[in-house]
């Protein structure tokens, strides 16, 4: 319902302050990154499926190694690639 769209507002807002305040790099500033752009990907608006699509490239394009292996992220960025794929798949 649309509770759950203004809880997925609210997360991405969360998420995307504590992007901009944490050091970049950082466990924080990984885990926020990736859960901004799971929070587009789930929620579905206009643009949110392409913007996280464009979002994650441009994190792969900018950190190629990623976390390099210190927090995890490579695991997470694989659900989320797979997730949006699906929703990709969805769409067609």
């Amino acid at each position: 319902g649309s509770r759950g769209v203004v809880d997925l507002d609210a997360a991405l807002a969360v998420f995307a302050n504590l992007v901009n305040a944490c050091a970049p790099d950082t466990r924080t500033w990984w885990r926020c990154k990736i859960g901004a752009l799971r929070v587009l990907a789930l929620r579905g608006r206009q643009g949110d499926f392409e913007t996280a699509q464009m979002g994650l490239a441009d994190l792969k394009s900018n950190h190629p190694n990623l976390d390099g292996g210190k927090f995890g992220i490579e695991e997470k960025v694989k659900a989320l690639e797979k997730r949006l794929a699906e929703k990709g798949a969805k769409a067609r």
